[in-house]
């Protein structure tokens, strides 16, 4: 689900701003398990979101605009991760409560500047350009391996030793 709203303004004869929100949400539903057994079985069920705020500048200069922009992405997983080990046939675990003890991901955020340029070589003709950062979205599939480390069907001893 993407939602996004900008609006733009013009300051004076030559100015033009852009600035802008935007929001998106992902819904992510994934299980793998072998047929005869649950050891290495993968299952979660998430919904990762981004958010981001922008601003863009533009100066045209008769056939050659110059611009500048700026954005700050914010992520998050919206995943909470079992303190480990996670055993759900260990003495104490509460089937009521199955998720004491989790911790919540923390989100990221980063900021990217960008400059860009444009020149109308000819009526039907213009030529674009710029550089600048932008943040990438990180691969759900990594990010979410092993979050289910119950150890009593996950082979979640493993996977905690390499990531730690």
């Amino acid at each position: 689900l993407v939602a996004k709203v900008a609006a733009e303004a013009r300051v004076g004869e030559r100015h033009r701003v852009r600035a802008g929100v935007e929001a998106v949400r992902y819904d992510l539903d994934y299980y793998s398990s072998q047929l005869t057994t649950q050891a290495g079985a993968e299952a979660y069920v998430e919904s990762p979101s981004r958010k981001a705020l922008f601003v863009d500048y533009a100066l045209p200069l008769s056939a050659i605009t110059l611009g500048a922009g700026l954005r700050y992405d914010h992520f998050r997983s919206n995943a909470s991760r079992p303190d480990f080990p996670r055993i759900s046939t260990a003495p104490g675990f509460d089937p009521a409560n199955p998720t004491a003890g989790f911790t919540a991901d923390e989100g990221h955020g980063q900021l990217s500047p960008s400059l860009h340029a444009s020149f109308a070589a000819g009526p039907r003709l213009t030529l674009r350009g710029g550089v600048g950062r932008r943040a990438a979205v990180p691969d759900f599939a990594l990010l979410l391996a092993g979050i289910n480390s119950d150890l009593s069907v996950t082979n979640g001893i493993a996977r905690y030793i390499l990531s730690h």
